[in-house]
């Protein structure tokens, strides 16, 4: 009988191949790049966005590009210049792009914020719920992220339900 083989791990999706780029347009990246964060670093989130915004559309598959989104989006929710559902909506584009507990972590940030800003109780506390299940599997992914567990603690012990405040007391 043939020997048996051992089942292999299912790999994650493949990257898209990164097509080739002109020198011209190479440039063009890096400088949205630069201008993004440096915008992003002088807290000029309005032109932090816009860059990040273009240079997504010119380069559709870069997570680090996604993540620096999420993260002038968190900024703008918290100083009130962007809708919980545009934070959300670039946690989710976030998430299509990179599976690392950074970008969980990240998520669920973004999800505690954006948490503080709902009209009700039940929708706070469905939008807390979303959060700390992000954050959890951050932390599950990365146990030594003392950060995300102090997030969870703190997202979890104000809530109203007692299973998520349950989830404080770990």
């Amino acid at each position: 009988a043939p020997p048996k083989s051992e089942p292999q791990p299912s790999a994650k999706p493949a990257r898209p191949a990164i097509p080739a780029r002109s020198t011209a347009d190479c440039r063009r990246l890096q400088e949205l790049k630069n201008r993004a964060v440096g915008a992003l670093e002088n807290e000029k989130l309005a032109d932090a966005e816009h860059a990040l915004v273009e240079l997504l559309e010119l380069e559709p598959h870069d997570p680090l590009g996604y993540r620096n989104l999420a993260v002038v989006r968190l900024l703008q929710l918290k100083a009130n210049s962007a809708t919980a559902e545009q934070a959300q909506q670039a946690v989710e584009q976030l998430l299509r792009h990179d599976d690392s507990s950074a970008a969980k972590e990240l998520g669920g940030r973004v999800g505690v914020a954006a948490a503080d800003l709902q009209p009700d109780a039940s929708a706070r506390e469905a939008a807390l719920t979303r959060a700390v299940t992000l954050l959890k599997a951050a932390s599950d992914e990365d146990p030594s992220n003392v950060a995300c567990n102090y997030a969870i603690f703190e997202a979890a012990r104000y809530a109203s339900s007692a299973p998520l405040q349950a989830t404080a007391k770990m």
